[in-house]
């Protein structure tokens, strides 16, 4: 399993005061730093990303379904 090493990740968060963004970030760092993936080791230049917070769900939904998608467009780096 590969190491998953971020040198920059950058969250652009509309509706959400100072706290609550910080929160969901580090949620986020916290969630890629457990996630397991698979293929070689390799460097990607950069990903980019848009997810909808799923109407009605709180940050832990969000914070999910980022995790989510950042995995998925890195296993498709494969």
């Amino acid at each position: 399993m590969p190491d998953l090493r971020i040198d920059k990740l950058t969250l652009k968060l509309s509706g959400l005061n100072r706290q609550d963004a910080e929160r969901l970030a580090h949620r986020i760092a916290k969630g890629l730093a457990g996630a397991k993936l698979s293929g070689p080791s390799r460097k990607i230049g950069g990903i980019s990303s848009r997810v909808t917070a799923p109407k009605g769900s709180g940050q832990d939904a969000l914070a999910d379904a980022v995790i989510a998608d950042l995995i998925r467009s890195l296993e498709r780096q494969n």
